[in-house]
């Protein structure tokens, strides 16, 4: 349990990470740090936080003009919300 919780605590970490660098326009980093979190999502079968790494994969992918990575990823999102029932994204 309690390295589930370190999981959980890491994948937190670097989301934050991926969205302050996503603010400070640094979007390689940011990309960097939303993938890990999206490996320690799927590793803790977290589906909600899988589906804010793609949204937020795919916003920093449309940043740099990756538009065919931004839909990937958008696409991803969204079938994940579906699943969830998350409509806040």
């Amino acid at each position: 349990a309690r390295l589930l919780k370190d999981k959980a605590v890491e994948a937190q970490a670097c989301y934050s990470l991926g969205n302050t660098y996503t603010l400070l326009q640094d979007y390689e980093r940011a990309i960097d740090y939303h993938l890990k979190h999206l490996v320690i999502a799927r590793d803790l079968n977290d589906r909600v936080g899988e589906g804010r790494a793609y949204w937020s994969l795919g916003n920093a992918h449309t940043a740099l003009g990756n538009h065919e990575q931004a839909m990937y990823f958008a696409e991803k999102h969204l079938e994940i919300a579906k699943e969830t029932g998350d409509k806040s994204g």
